[in-house]
């Protein structure tokens, strides 16, 4: 097939899709020393080749005519010119920049043909240059094992935050390099067919938050909190008394343990149904579902029997395997901090959160899942605008969480105890 053929097709493909930019953000804490003084050398390579570009612009050269594929590039310092070899750029690098430099003179031409006063392109600093185009998904970079990505001529994999956004049916183009003081981030432009990105904007909420707790199992940043213990006690005791009765490994010893493992799993059947329904309603109704990483295990030491009801961890396992799930870290102070930046110490009998600072007075666990939810939004660079959640929104998915059987879900009243609750 031709070029011409390819293009063609490609045309028609993208008016039956939407364009969308994500904006992931490099994880510098996992970066090499090597690694960082390497995309550092790139930015400053990027810098010399577009000023060679625009110097040969400059002195008359057409940009068909400039050379893409040179090693080596006169840069000025102070009074003199000195010969730099170009390590790290690679060539499709460098065709992306003059395309970018050709696509800049076009835009100032039509300002300028609208009667816009218009000036024209000008040298770079290093401190000014801040984008590098990545042209080619599979050549100039590519995604690996859904965590990292590879840049061309980088030789370490750099781990990114974020890449949970770009889900398995995005089809993935071109990219920006950008750099931002000390943090790099990475603008990968995807292709969405009409039909996905329809049932993605179909969704109520674009993030919600979620707090994890004992007295109440889920509280959303809207307002619903999901109760749900799934507890055979009684029918448990009885039968460990029989079994403590009968004669060891005799018929009705075994009957009784055979009746005991039949209480366990129906126990177990009943919260996994719970844990499937629950993450399919979430996931059918949000966007963006931000977690923190609750440490389980402490919280089953602390708490026992009333963290083992719940299943807890199935749920947050599973929202961690979805593609929009945002995980917020461990040790973030979800329910030391408040929304203005104090923190304080707060005892677990306490339900209400109360500011000394900024006189703020929430319940505790509501106030945990929306700072949860202000959290994971800076730090994968969401835009997050919270407000209140009006009952015809929470109506979808309180409805949804209703149906499922041995499971609560109420509005939580924003002013006053966890004990306030109110019906929709």
């Amino acid at each position: 097939m031709s070029i011409k053929e390819t293009l063609k097709l490609t045309r028609e493909k993208r008016t039956h899709q939407v364009c969308k930019v994500f904006e992931l953000k490099v994880d510098v804490s996992h970066l090499s020393k090597k690694t960082k003084n390497d995309l550092n050398l790139l930015f400053v390579e990027a810098k010399s080749i577009y000023n060679h570009f625009l110097a040969q612009l400059d002195s008359g050269t057409k940009t068909r005519d400039i050379d893409t594929k040179i090693k080596e590039v006169l840069v000025k310092v102070k009074e003199d010119f000195e010969t730099r070899e170009l390590t790290i750029l690679s060539s499709q690098m460098k065709q992306g920049l003059l395309t970018r430099m050709e696509n800049s003179l076009k835009a100032l031409s039509a300002l300028k043909k609208k009667g816009y006063k218009v000036g024209k392109l000008k040298f770079k600093s290093f401190l000014k240059f801040n984008a590098i185009p990545l042209k080619q998904y599979g050549n100039t970079y590519r995604i690996i094992n859904g965590n990292y990505i590879h840049i061309q001529n980088i030789d370490s994999q750099i781990k990114i935050e974020g890449l949970k956004q770009i889900e398995q049916n995005f089809e993935i183009a071109n990219a920006n390099l950008t750099k931002n003081g000390n943090d790099f981030f990475i603008k990968v432009t995807c292709y969405i067919n009409e039909e996905d990105m329809q049932q993605m904007e179909n969704k109520i909420y674009e993030t919600l938050g979620i707090d994890f707790g004992c007295q109440h199992q889920l509280v959303l940043s809207n307002g619903i909190v999901i109760d749900y213990l799934i507890s055979n006690a009684k029918r448990l005791r009885v039968l460990n008394k029989e079994m403590h009765r009968r004669k060891k490994h005799s018929k009705n010893y075994n009957k009784t343990i055979r009746k005991r493992q039949k209480t366990y799993r129906k126990e177990n059947n009943q919260k996994k149904d719970i844990k499937k329904k629950i993450i399919h309603v979430l996931n059918e109704n949000v966007e963006h579902i931000i977690i923190q990483d609750e440490n389980v295990k402490f919280f089953q030491k602390k708490h026992g029997k009333k963290i083992q009801k719940t299943g807890i961890g199935g749920i947050t396992g599973n929202l961690k395997k979805l593609p929009t799930t945002i995980v917020v870290d461990q040790f973030f102070p979800s329910t030391k901090q408040c929304f203005c930046g104090a923190k304080q110490e707060i005892p677990l009998w306490q339900r209400t959160y109360s500011c000394p600072e900024c006189g703020l007075k929430m319940d505790r666990d509501l106030k945990a899942a929306r700072i949860i939810e202000i959290e994971g939004c800076k730090q994968f660079l969401i835009p997050s605008g919270r407000r209140k959640s009006t009952p015809v929104e929470r109506a979808p998915l309180l409805s949804g969480l209703k149906e499922i059987s041995h499971l609560k879900a109420r509005v939580l009243v924003e002013t006053g105890s966890s004990d306030a609750l109110a019906e929709e």
